[in-house]
Parts: structure tokens; C-alpha cells; sequence
């Protein structure tokens, strides 16, 4: 009686545990929950990344205004523009105009890059001159300069009668530190040599020159 009764409890145990394992086996049978998988049954990993319209560049590069390590930091508007740095107006201005004296000879500008760290002096004009140190050299003001500086009147058509005037206030305008220096050079004390310098904005000093003959 006992073992009759085992043997048929052991049978429907068996029975019991073989409906469950069909059960667990059946196809499509997911024990992932319905939340981690993706919308199509795919896996969250597989499962595509919605972008609104967006497409990861293949290098970033920063916006114009942005500061990028390296630069200065400041603003564009601090420092000078190409404009601000060309002598090319002062340039223009010097056409038909002369340096008078017993003769008289054009004006000629210069500039020396990086030359403009400190005000003009009369050492630092000579010394950029093409003078020898034993030179003799005397100060004078921006009025005599602009004393000699005439219209060429061979000029046609005429220049204007305003352009020495216009040459001198772009000189005043554009340089700072303005020196006015008169070099007589020893081996010929007849010409005498004057050096209207100045800095610019850009940190250079230039000038302009001319050759008054004075006997």
C-alpha cells in the first residue's frame, strides 16, 4: 500500500515538473522584462538613439567668438586693425609734395618694425640713421618741418593746395611721441637732414625725412 502510493506521488511530481520546464522552453517565452527591451524586441544596446535632426560632427570645432587656450583672451576691438598699422595713407599725402630750402628734395618715409617700444629720442633716431655717431644732431619743432614742406609746382594736374596741411594732421593723427631731429652729417656739413619720427600703432617707429641744403 505504501509503495503503491509513493510510486504515484513520484509520478505526478514528475509529471508537474516536466509541465513546467515545456512551459520555461515554449518559443517565445522572454524572461526579460518588457521594459529593458527596445521598441522592435531589440536590446536597449542595440536599440537606435533618437538625434532630433542632430549629426555628430567629425571634429568639433568652436564657435567663432569662443576662447580657445592659446589666445590672447582680449577683444578684437583692443587691438589695432591692419588699417590702424599701413603708413599707406601718410604715403599718399607725401605725392607732389618737396622739402625746400637752397634745393629741394622729396620727403621719404620709413618704417622700423618693432621699434616703437619706447618714445623716439634723439640718440635712438640717430642710431637707426644711416649717420655715424659723430654726427651732429639738434632738436627742432614740428612747425619748422612743416615750414619746408611746399606743393611741387611742376605737377599736372595741380596738387591740391591742402595737401601739406592734410599730410600733417595724418602725421599727428596716426603717430604718437612725435621728434623732430636735424642730423648734419661731417662729411658733408652742407646738408642737413631732418627726421620728423614717430610711433605708430602697431608698436613701430617710423619717420619722415628729408634733405635741407644749407650753406
Amino acid at each position: 500500500m505504501n509503495v503503491r502510493t509513493l510510486s504515484r506521488s513520484s509520478f505526478l511530481w514528475a509529471l508537474l515538473l516536466a509541465l513546467l520546464l515545456a512551459l520555461l522552453l515554449a518559443p517565445g517565452c522572454d524572461s526579460t522584462p518588457e521594459s529593458d527591451a527596445g521598441l522592435d524586441g531589440a536590446s536597449p544596446a542595440d536599440a537606435p538613439i533618437p538625434t532630433d535632426g542632430f549629426v555628430k560632427p567629425d571634429a568639433y570645432s568652436p564657435p567663432p567668438d569662443a576662447f580657445v587656450s592659446g589666445d590672447s583672451g582680449t577683444d578684437d576691438a583692443a587691438a589695432p586693425d591692419a588699417g590702424a598699422c599701413s603708413s599707406t595713407g601718410i604715403v599718399q599725402l607725401t605725392e607732389g609734395l618737396l622739402f625746400t630750402s637752397e634745393s629741394d628734395y622729396p620727403l621719404e618715409l620709413m618704417v622700423f618694425e618693432g621699434e616703437g617700444g619706447a618714445a623716439p629720442t634723439v640718440a635712438s633716431v640717430l642710431a637707426l640713421s644711416p649717420f655715424p655717431s659723430t654726427a651732429t644732431t639738434e632738436m627742432a619743432s614740428v612747425d619748422r618741418f612743416f615750414l619746408g614742406v611746399v606743393i611741387d609746382p611742376t605737377i599736372a594736374p595741380p596738387v591740391p593746395d591742402d595737401r601739406p596741411a592734410l599730410l600733417r594732421a595724418a602725421v599727428e593723427s596716426e603717430w604718437t611721441d612725435l621728434l623732430v631731429v636735424r642730423i648734419v652729417d661731417p662729411d658733408a656739413p652742407a646738408q642737413v637732414h631732418f627726421y620728423l619720427a614717430g610711433r605708430t600703432a602697431c608698436g613701430a617707429l617710423a619717420w619722415l625725412t628729408a634733405t635741407s641744403i644749407e650753406t
